[in-house]
């Protein structure tokens, strides 16, 4: 996928979350530099895969394929067993470790660089953040 794609995907589901009279968190709109700011007190983002996940799974095709996700913070696993913290809500799988498909396809999209990103996607947090601090 193009990033000027993922960026009009993005403005585009923005828009219809908005309309609904939802508002995402101000980390949905932290931009490279913004990223590149952060440091350890962002970690739960991270660690939890939260924000944008867009993706075609490597199929090229995004109209008939793809799938846009926005994951909202709702708490930790390791929360569970101390009773402290958020609790915790699973929200549907572990993207590194459950998805199942009839035929093997990309989870991720190959994304070629024609414009910054407007917003990160989750696969690029480890390209742009770096934890300061720890």
């Amino acid at each position: 996928m193009k990033h000027s794609e993922i960026n009009a995907i993005i403005r585009s589901a923005d828009a219809f979350v908005r309309a609904q009279g939802y508002y995402l968190p101000p980390f949905a709109y932290w931009n490279v530099q913004d990223w590149q700011k952060k440091g350890i007190e962002v970690s739960e983002i991270v660690e939890n895969s939260l924000g944008w996940d867009i993706t075609d799974f490597g199929m090229g095709d995004f109209t008939r394929f793809g799938l846009f996700l926005f994951t909202l913070p709702n708490g930790s696993p390791k929360n569970l067993g101390s009773g402290r913290g958020k609790l915790f809500a699973e929200k549907v799988n572990d993207d590194n470790h459950d998805n199942r498909f009839f035929q093997p396809i990309g989870r991720f999209p190959t994304i070629e660089e024609d414009e910054e990103p407007l917003y990160l996607l989750v696969s690029d947090y480890a390209k742009y953040y770096q934890a300061k601090g720890v």
